[in-house]
C-alpha cells in the first residue's frame, strides 16, 4: 500500500481443492471442487479486480455440470465476465455505477447440453431468445442453438 495520494495498493489471493459443499452456497446437493486466485489493485478511488477460477467434478442441485472455468476483470466501473463449461459459454458486459447498462451473452450446444435434461430434448430442439429490457441502454440476449 502507497503512503501518498492516490494511495495505491496491491492485493492477492489464491485458493485450491475447496469443497463445493463445504462453502455454505445456496441450494442443496453442491459437489466438486473449486480453485482460483484473484489480484486487487488500484486506489480506493479508482479500484482494479481481476480474477480466474475453475470448477472439478462440479454437480449442482444434482445437475452433472462438469468442468467450469470463470475469468473477469473489474476496472473503475467496468465489470466484464466470461465463463464456460462444457457446451455453454457465456460473456458479461456491465458498469457498477451511472444508469449501469449491462449486456449478457449466452451460447448453449444443445447437443452437449442434453445430459441436463432427463431423457434428452424433444426432436428437433432448437431456439433463439432475444430479450429486450425496457430502455435502449440496458440490452440482453440469449440464443439457444
Amino acid at each position: 500500500m502507497g503512503l501518498a495520494a492516490p494511495f495505491p495498493w496491491e492485493l492477492e489471493g489464491s485458493a485450491a481443492g475447496l469443497a463445493l459443499a463445504d462453502l455454505g452456497l445456496p441450494g442443496s446437493r453442491w459437489e466438486g471442487t473449486l480453485s482460483g486466485q484473484a489480484q486487487l489493485g488500484g486506489s480506493w478511488e479508482r479500484p482494479g479486480l481481476r480474477f480466474a477460477g475453475s470448477g472439478d467434478g462440479v454437480q449442482a442441485l444434482g445437475i452433472p455440470v462438469g468442468s467450469v472455468q470463470v475469468g473477469g476483470t473489474l476496472q473503475d466501473e467496468a465489470l466484464a465476465v466470461t465463463g464456460s463449461t462444457e457446451g455453454v459459454a457465456f460473456s458479461l458486459q456491465a458498469r457498477t455505477g451511472g444508469p449501469m447498462p449491462f449486456e449478457a451473452r449466452a451460447e448453449v450446444d444443445v447437443e452437449d447440453v442434453t445430459r441436463f435434461l432427463p431423457g434428452g430434448p424433444p426432436a428437433g430442439l432448437r431456439a433463439a431468445i432475444p430479450i429486450r429490457a425496457p430502455k435502449p441502454a440496458m440490452f440482453w440476449r440469449a440464443s439457444l442453438n
